[in-house]
């Protein structure tokens, strides 16, 4: 982004970010082939599209929509507020090469110099809390031993980035994910957004699941909030062009 004389081409819109290949990589993970906007990242959609051999790939722009927070605590390790790997496979591969250097003066659990390290980068981690770097080492030595550092496990957490505390542990009834869908019925109802004494009258569900399973009633309405992830886009039809912010990334490929 930013050179003493001339800058470069993106190695990444130029062909030159290397291989990409994490036998351990969600299936919708492509770094510069992003997907499309509004398609679902669960496995089962991928698998659907898959099989219906559907392209839900869109262009690399400068707007990525298929990048989220780290949301279960089962891909987290003892850090309050860990980047998404997938956020680092994308901004390496778009600005580096492979063997060269990746610096983070903040390092924290090591997603960074985690992610250089499987892309076949060097890097530098710097990070004053030692038990953040004990971490960011175990984790390193886990590459080497032919595990994924970001995949799922059962971790004890104690840090979080929220003073809210964690619901406890336990087995749900109803999903999680079937109660919000039900908010969102009842809010298509209503016209907007209910409170508690309206779940009460018009739900399918009794209150209590609600009250038990999240941490506040924003949490519950959060599905309503959106249309959500759809696999029929526009009803069928193309999308509309996308229209960029900026325009780096076509100067980028103009120049290559």
């Amino acid at each position: 982004m930013f050179s003493k004389g001339p800058s470069r081409p993106l190695p990444g819109l130029v062909g030159r970010a290397g291989e990409f290949d994490l036998q351990t990589s969600a299936k919708t993970l492509q770094p510069l082939e992003p997907l499309a906007e509004g398609y679902c990242l669960r496995s089962s959609c991928v698998r659907t599209r898959q099989l219906a051999k559907m392209d839900d790939r869109g262009p690399l722009t400068d707007l990525w929509w298929d990048i989220h927070r780290l949301k279960h605590n089962s891909r987290r390790v003892d850090h309050p507020c860990q980047l998404p790997p997938q956020l680092m496979y994308r901004l390496i591969s778009v600005f580096t090469e492979p063997g060269e250097i990746i610096l983070d003066c903040f390092n924290g659990a090591g997603t960074t110099t985690l992610t250089a390290h499987q892309l076949n980068r060097q890097y530098i981690g710097i990070e004053m809390s030692e038990k953040y770097h004990e971490i960011t080492e175990a984790r390193h030595r886990e590459i080497l031993e032919g595990l994924d550092p970001f995949r799922k496990a059962k971790r004890k957490l104690t840090e979080k980035n929220s003073s809210v505390e964690r619901m406890p542990e336990q087995t749900y009834e109803v999903p999680k994910k079937t109660l919000q869908l039900e908010v969102r019925r009842v809010a298509k109802m209503l016209g907007r957004l209910p409170n508690r004494d309206e779940m009460i009258e018009h739900a399918k569900y009794p209150i209590k699941y609600y009250d038990e399973y999240f941490v506040s009633w924003g949490e519950v309405c959060a599905a309503a909030r959106h249309d959500g992830m759809s696999e029929e886009r526009n009803n069928g039809q193309q999308p509309e062009p996308i229209t960029k912010q900026l325009s780096l990334f076509e100067q980028q490929r103009n120049a290559g």
